[in-house]
């Protein structure tokens, strides 16, 4: 493995960033973020949706917010997190070599049993007896391991010099990287997907030209945007606090302009309520004013009867005529002063205007806040931070980066009903019961392509693309 480097940034453990705790059993996502197994199997277990166009589950990375799929269909949590690679790296950096976890073994440690380590197995990435060393000979899938003796390790660096498996083909080891797509790959990846790539390499060439400087550049310019985002982090607690107090401030103003206008409300009623008990006092005093007259009328009507009686009794005929015409003229005169009286517009009901509060309710209805927003500079500041970063990073091409759809040309070779395939750029198909010309190449940075062009039935075309 290569030197260590002098520039080490701070000595902070591998940590969850579920738990926040050291990595236990330290398992990643096709992002790369990595997880300790129990918490990214307990998130997988909480948080699965459907998609609802491709009917599998999927989550979302707690970091970056990526879409996983499951990897097979209604999956348990417990599968789908032992199908998430070890990251290696992660797993070995967890463990200190001068502590006792280091200095037994591990395979024996998970049947509690209790062995001194003698070995490191690089591709397990953990310590190994002789026992376990001895088992890794004997099962197939393990023999192509790396171990090392612990002795014989003059620094912990060599112990870490991990190789990765691929996360695709189980065992094999990735030797390869395609500068045109970005991408590790082992041999099979190699074949099956970059072998029409032009710029790709062992990584043991890349490492030969591996410049420590530029990796130590590239750890400032990670502290910088670091302290970027720290910086952007902390401008946006800033604002949060900034927010907090506008708003206790607008909820306190609004709370002291409801009190104020609960108040005017209070007063409103109140001077309602005086003028509605003057009023009825009013309406109620003409009514017993009434009263009062009736009951005057009932006097005279009443004394008018029992003199009529009395004469009627007792008295002559003529008096009996006297006594009926002063009756009558006595009753004919208080009835004409009662009816001239201004005292007969009598307050039947009450009622009231539900309208004016029908109106006062209606605008209860607050309006919300005002927003007032600006664009965050933020990515911009991130971009700027990070430009020098990934400079001089392979990037991936387009897949028809090097197909060029317009210039294709074809013309009729032969009616042969035989159909030649030429492992270059071009292509000759005889397809006699199809309307079609089917005319296939490869791109230079892709698997494939095709191209459908129409022909006459029974003809023999060639394409070049």
């Amino acid at each position: 493995m290569a030197e260590s480097t002098s520039v080490e940034p701070e000595k902070e453990p591998f940590r969850c960033p579920i738990c926040l705790e050291r990595l236990n059993i330290p398992r990643y996502l096709p992002c790369l973020h990595t997880f300790c197994e129990v918490c990214i199997q307990t998130y997988i277990s909480s948080s699965t949706t459907r998609d609802k166009e491709d009917d599998f589950n999927i989550i979302n990375c707690p970091v970056c917010r990526q879409q996983v799929e499951e990897p097979v269909k209604d999956i348990s949590s417990e599968d789908w997190v032992k199908e998430l690679p070890v990251n290696k790296w992660a797993w070995t950096m967890t463990f200190n070599p001068e502590n006792d976890s280091m200095k037994h073994c591990m395979f024996c440690k998970r049947e509690e049993l209790t062995v001194l380590a003698t070995h490191w197995c690089k591709s397990c990435a953990e310590p190994l007896c002789e026992d376990c060393k001895r088992f890794h000979t004997r099962v197939p899938i393990l023999q192509g391991h790396k171990i090392v003796e612990i002795s014989q390790m003059e620094k912990w660096s060599e112990a870490v010099d991990i190789e990765d498996t691929c996360v695709i083909h189980r065992g094999r080891t990735v030797d390869i990287f395609c500068k045109d797509h970005n991408d590790l790959c082992c041999g099979v990846c190699f074949a099956n997907r970059h072998k029409r790539c032009a710029n790709f390499d062992s990584i043991d060439a890349f490492v030969m030209s591996l410049d420590k400087d530029q990796i130590k550049d590239k750890l400032k310019l990670l502290s910088s945007l670091h302290d970027c985002i720290t910086v952007l982090q902390e401008d946006n607690k800033r604002q949060i606090a900034v927010l907090c107090t506008s708003k206790e401030d607008i909820c306190s103003s609004f709370a002291n302009r409801i009190e104020e206008a609960k108040m005017y409300l209070d007063q409103a009623h109140e001077q309602w309520l005086k003028r509605f008990e003057v009023e009825h006092a009013h309406q109620t005093d003409q009514i017993e004013v009434v009263l009062d007259e009736l009951k005057r009328f009932d006097i005279t009507v009443t004394e008018a009867r029992s003199m009529l009686s009395s004469v009627l009794d007792n008295g002559s005929d003529k008096q009996i005529f006297i006594i009926q015409s002063k009756v009558n003229g006595q009753i004919l005169s208080h009835f004409n002063r009662l009816k001239s009286l201004d005292i007969w517009d009598l307050t039947e009901s009450y009622g009231f205007d539900k309208n004016q509060l029908d109106n006062i309710t209606d605008s209860m209805k607050f309006e919300d806040v005002i927003l007032s927003k600006r664009p965050s500079d933020a990515p911009k500041r991130i971009s700027v931070q990070g430009k020098s970063l990934f400079l001089g990073l392979p990037t991936s091409k387009p897949w028809l980066e090097d197909l060029d759809l317009m210039s294709s040309t074809f013309h009729k070779t032969s009616n042969s009903k035989i159909i030649v395939y030429i492992d270059d750029v071009n292509v000759v198909i005889s397809d006699e019961d199809e309307n079609a010309l089917q005319s296939k190449a490869r791109c230079k940075a892709t698997s494939g392509s095709s191209v459908n062009v129409g022909s006459k039935a029974g003809s023999s075309c060639s394409g070049e693309l």
